[in-house]
Parts: structure tokens; sequence; C-alpha cells
């Protein structure tokens, strides 16, 4: 698989689209603004979706260029690369976003909670290092994963990843079910990045899909890892996750030979290429701000939690629209 280089994909963009509202999903507030029947689909649907961390980080193994880690000049473009686009604006909209709600809190807008500045030096490289929202965990992680990569791209083969991604998840799910408790399968406690990590290399061998041995053998090796697991400790099935995204890519891959398929693969694959702008965007502050508004006008049925999620993804990715169009905004492009 050296050398290939990535082909536009409807289906993995999809892929991006469904885990997006997954995304959205479980960042929703869950305390004192839905009425018990809201609460409880709320939270079966956190529980469907928590997958949607997994398939995103499968989605950027599918989207790397392997040959961009051939060479050192190339792997060393494609770090500052991946800096510009992970790393930087994270970093930026961390700080901004610090200031702007220290600067609320002065003038008495935010009463809730104190937001003084800080007063020691490691106080202030947390606050300009530490990322301000839930969710921007993924980037630095995904950053990380990327480099440990490097070696497998060039002389490894594709059964070195397969292996990895065993070895990987075996770990990952031994850390998270001993020392995590069987908690969220998202968030940025480190001993999930190694579920993380195999997510990324699934989506690496997955990259030439045709039901192949070693998408075959993945597929597989996964399921057989989890049966194990599974018969130590039930609780582990929920490791199953990492499972849905490489399947979904599966039967979107096929729906796509099919003239309605590909039709609607190619509407639904338009929120895929702005899931990146809503990943980041949506929270803390639009997810909050449609929570607030769209409750109190409507309450806090079902048909509210819709609009929330509906509400948040729409407005995250009329700003990520904004950060193209405005050049002032360009630093914060994700």
């Amino acid at each position: 698989m050296t050398g290939i280089v990535t082909v536009y994909s409807h289906e993995i963009d999809v892929v991006k689209a469904t885990a997006i509202f997954g995304v959205v999903i479980i960042h929703v507030p869950p305390i004192g603004h839905f009425n018990p029947v809201a609460s409880e689909v709320l939270s079966v649907l956190q529980g469907v979706f928590e997958w949607a961390v997994f398939g995103f980080f499968f989605a950027s193994g599918f989207l790397t260029k392997p040959e961009s880690f051939i060479s050192r000049e190339r792997f060393l473009g494609f770090l500052k690369r991946r800096a510009a686009r992970l790393l930087v604006p994270c970093l930026l909209f961390s700080v901004i976003y610090k200031f702007s709600m220290w600067g609320l809190w002065k003038r008495g807008f935010v009463q809730s909670i104190d937001l003084p500045l800080p007063e020691s030096t490691k106080g202030w490289v947390d606050f300009m290092i530490v990322p301000a929202s839930p969710q921007f965990y993924f980037l630095p992680v995904l950053f990380a994963i990327q480099v440990c990569c490097f070696p497998l791209f060039g002389s490894f083969g594709a059964c070195l990843r397969v292996g990895l991604a065993l070895v990987l998840v075996g770990v990952g799910g031994t850390l998270w079910g001993v020392r995590e408790g069987f908690c969220s399968l998202h968030g940025p406690e480190w001993s999930i990045m190694p579920l993380y990590g195999a997510s990324y290399l699934t989506g690496v061998v997955f990259k030439d899909f045709r039901l192949g041995r070693w998408e075959l053998a993945t597929l597989a090796l996964l399921f057989s890892s989890l049966t194990l697991l599974a018969w130590m400790k039930v609780e582990w099935l929920r490791l199953g996750h990492l499972l849905v995204a490489p399947i979904l890519y599966g039967l979107f891959y096929e729906a796509g030979k099919y003239d309605l398929g590909a039709r609607v693969l190619r509407y639904a694959s338009r929120l895929g290429l702005r899931s990146g702008a809503v990943y980041v965007w949506h929270a803390p502050i639009l997810i909050s701000a449609c929570t607030v508004l769209v409750v109190g006008s409507f309450g806090g049925g079902v048909l509210s939690l819709l609009l929330v999620v509906s509400a948040t993804v729409i407005l995250a990715a009329l700003c990520g629209e904004a950060t193209k169009r405005f050049s002032l905004l360009k630093p914060l492009r994700f």
C-alpha cells in the first residue's frame, strides 16, 4: 500500500457526516434541560453513537497519504502541514475563547463561575496550552498518532499494521476496562489512546477497500479479540464500537455501486466535507446557546432535542464557512 495517493471518497465523507451527529449528541448538556422522556432518548442515542470519535480517527487514517512518510523530508513537510492544520488553530481558538470568557466575566455577563486570569507561571502555561473545548483533545492526539505511525509507512506492509492494530485493541481495551472502569469510549483519558491508534490504523488498512484479505482479516481478528475480551467480562463488548466505522464504510461503498445510492451518498457527503468545522465549533458555546434558546422556546421534549442537535450542526458548519470566506478568520480554519 506504499505510495497510494488518496482518492476522494464520498463513502468516507458520509461516515464522517454520520459520526458528527454522534459527536454533537454526546456533548448535548444532559442535566436540567430536557424532560424525562427526552433525557432517556438522549442517553440511548449517546450510547448508540459511542463510536463517533473512533469514526473520525478511522477517517483520518483512511485519508492519510502514505507517500508523505516515505522520506524524512516529506515527513517533516507533512508534520509542518498537520501542525498548521491541527495544533495552531487549536491554540488560537482556546486562547481567544478563554480571554473572551474572562472579559465577559469581568463585565458581569458570566456569574455562574469564577474566571480570573492565572497568577502563576504554571497557571499561564495551562491557560495558553490546555484546550478550552471538550472535543479539542482530538487534534493533538491525532497529531501524536500520526507522528508515532511514521515507521509504519515505507518498508512495513499491511500485515504489520493489522497486527499493531490488534495489539493496540488489546492494550487499550485492558487499560480502559481495568484502569478507567469501563468509562465512556471518548475523551482525553490516556488509557483510551491505544484504541484511537487502532482506529487510525484500521482506516489506513481500509484505504483501498475491496473486501480483500487484509480488510477481512482486520475485521475478523478485531471481532475475535473483542469476543475473547467479552468472554472475560461482558462490558468489553462495548469495544465493538471500533467496528462500526469500517462496517459503515463497507456498506456505503456497496451502496455507491447503485445509481440511487450514489446520488444519496453525494448529497450526504457535503456534510462530511464540513464535519471538521462542525467538530471544533459546536462546543462549548454553540451547543449550550442552542440548548438554552430551543428549550426556552419549545420546552424540553424530544423534538427540542432534535432541534438542538440540528441547529448546532448548521451553525457550526456556517462558522466553518466563515473562516473560508474571511481572511481575518483564516488562522481559525480547521
